[in-house]
């Protein structure tokens, strides 16, 4: 009895942390849009770090129980080990997705976030072959740490830092809740992992990922103005938030309002789920025709806006070309009605005077000639064809 009671106090951490990461997973998949990528790398995050988390309790009950169970606990702690990098990993691929907003992007990243993972598996074969190398079990089934433990963890603390590096030089892309996000990351785990590696005994690792997980969630997963829930592009007050960081630091971008035309003959000759299909389809055109850096927000109803991470003043016309290029594409398979867009775009170089009414104002303004212009040139287009006949 006294050993139980003993075990408990040494796992109860983990078992509050296991309660938690439960209520969370349950809450968000019953509160999350299905099409929100976000929430889906999320809920893996929460798999990842339960999982780690139960093995944590179940070896702990099974340390020093006697020789019976000891090449099951040996299993178990292997796995344990094998399976240490996957919150991390999931962590990695929850903030990629965040801040680049690029499926493909990060389906390419996500073997690099993987590769420390293959030196620990090598490590862990090894210890298969030579037990003792990373931990060992006496014959009553006690656990100990081998040479090879501080190894793992000094891989597992370097590939978080490699990770954080990368985040840095893209950190022009992020504001707010994204940084707290990574300070949460950094300080909350990286300080409880250092107390277990030097001090046996502890169970504070998967705790204080459990803590930054459940921070996250408040500050970031939990906000209903993040994601568009038709688009699952960036709302405006993502983009007015990376705006004010943008303004405050006096770097240079540019800015692309867009209004889709005729949006209106769309929904009420096609119906409304058509226009949301419209809208889907500009959505993935605007992301796949912008840098991974770039922001893309639905701004209001059939309006969009690009805050394009650049410093050459050039670099609207080339986009709004591409775009165009991109809807004559689609167009080619559309019968029925056609989707096109209307721009207007500003260069900012100066932002320290930055007024967002202002400068929205002269970009709208500029969006509505265009839109005139468009249509001038439809009905001229129109007029020639039908004298032709």
């Amino acid at each position: 009895m006294e050993m139980i009671i003993d075990k408990l106090v040494r796992t109860d951490l983990l078992f509050y942390s296991l309660f938690i990461l439960i209520f969370l997973l349950i809450h968000s998949r019953r509160s999350s849009n299905e099409e929100n990528y976000s929430s889906e790398l999320f809920s893996y995050l929460i798999m990842a770090l339960a999982a780690v988390t139960l093995l944590g309790i179940v070896n702990w009950f099974l340390d020093g129980t006697g020789p019976e169970p000891v090449r099951v606990t040996f299993w178990l702690q292997t796995l344990s080990y094998l399976l240490s990098p996957a919150p991390i990993v999931a962590w990695m691929c929850y903030l990629d997705y965040n801040i680049f907003n690029n499926r493909r992007a990060l389906k390419k990243r996500v073997l690099i976030y993987l590769g420390p993972a293959y030196i620990i598996l090598i490590i862990m074969a090894a210890n298969l072959v030579r037990p003792g190398l990373v931990f060992r079990l006496n014959a009553d089934g006690l656990y100990s740490r081998g040479p090879f433990y501080q190894v793992i963890a000094y891989i597992l603390y370097l590939w978080i830092a490699g990770a954080l590096l990368f985040f840095y030089r893209h950190r022009s892309l992020f504001a707010g809740r994204i940084t707290q996000v990574i300070i949460l990351f950094i300080s909350i785990p990286l300080m409880t992992a250092m107390l277990q590696t030097f001090t046996y005994g502890l169970s504070l690792y998967w705790p204080g990922n459990t803590l930054a997980v459940l921070l996250t969630y408040i500050l970031l997963e939990q906000s209903n103005s993040t994601r568009d829930t038709l688009t699952n592009l960036f709302t405006r007050s993502q983009f007015e938030s990376r705006l004010e960081f943008k303004s405050r630091n006096n770097e240079p971008f540019s800015l692309i309002l867009i209004d889709m035309n005729d949006f209106k003959f769309i929904n009420d000759n096609f119906g409304h789920p058509e226009g949301d299909k419209v809208l889907q389809i500009v959505a993935k055109i605007l992301v796949s025709d912008t840098s991974p850096g770039d922001l893309v927000c639905r701004y209001g109803g059939d309006e969009f806006v690009l805050l394009i991470e650049s410093e050459r003043p050039d670099i609207c016309p080339r986009i709004v070309e591409r775009l165009d290029h991109s809807l004559d594409l689609v167009n080619g398979t559309i019968e029925g009605y056609r989707i096109s867009m209307s721009y207007g775009y500003k260069f900012c170089s100066d932002t320290s005077d930055f007024v967002l009414e202002r400068e929205l104002g002269e970009i709208d303004r500029l969006m509505y000639e265009d839109k005139k212009r468009r249509k001038a040139q439809k009905r001229e287009t129109a007029s020639r064809n039908s004298s032709s006949l």
